[in-house]
């Protein structure tokens, strides 16, 4: 029985140094997932030379500390996932809200330059004014026109009209680009945490 202990001595030597490397890679991967904020346990597993049933005991309280660190990233792993998919969550809703504000605008434009087109009296051409600045007003923009500020004035010429038009449909334009391109970022920001799970 001793001849067989000792043949197997190397044996058991090599497995709690295997369970030592475990046990620190495992630590490892708990500083990841946990930032760096966790406190680690050092690996106290050494083989000894002589005591084998002192390097049977220590093998046993390596597993089971590596069992312990197993359930730490586990829990920290599913926190960090959790994490994750509300953050697309969030930035899935963000990218629907930015699309349907996008496709409002878009609507808004066209009611208004197709106001302009068929309005040719003055009435209707302010109507067409308050329309469009209500509308950018519901999604929280101000624009005023100098058509409106001076409502009532018949000496507005043409020209000033075409320019209030044409300030009208610039500031529209930008509004959509601008959404446009948050909406690319946004994205792009859900295709990198996708890939990042």
């Amino acid at each position: 029985m001793e001849m067989k202990m000792v043949a197997q001595r190397p044996l058991l030597m090599d497995q709690l140094s295997l369970v030592s490397k475990i046990h620190d890679q495992l630590n490892e991967v708990v500083k990841i997932v946990d930032g760096n904020s966790s406190e680690q346990s050092e690996s106290f597993f050494m083989p000894q030379e002589t005591d084998m049933e002192e390097n049977i005991r220590a093998s046993l309280a390596g597993m089971e500390s590596i069992f312990e660190l197993t359930k730490v990233v586990s829990g920290k792993t599913q926190s960090l996932v959790e994490e994750k998919s509300h953050e697309l969550k969030k930035l899935n809703e963000t990218v629907g809200l930015l699309v349907k504000e996008k496709e409002h605008i878009g609507t808004l434009l066209r009611s208004a330059l197709s106001k302009r087109m068929i309005s040719e009296q003055s009435s209707q051409k302010n109507e067409m004014f308050q329309a469009a600045e209500n509308g950018l007003r519901d999604v929280g923009i101000d624009f005023k026109s100098k058509s409106q500020e001076s409502l009532g004035d018949s000496q507005d010429d043409h020209s000033t009209e075409e320019n209030e038009i044409y300030s009208l449909a610039s500031t529209l334009e930008n509004i959509v680009k601008a959404s446009q391109l948050k909406i690319v970022e946004l994205q792009h920001s859900l295709e990198e945490s996708r890939q990042a799970l």
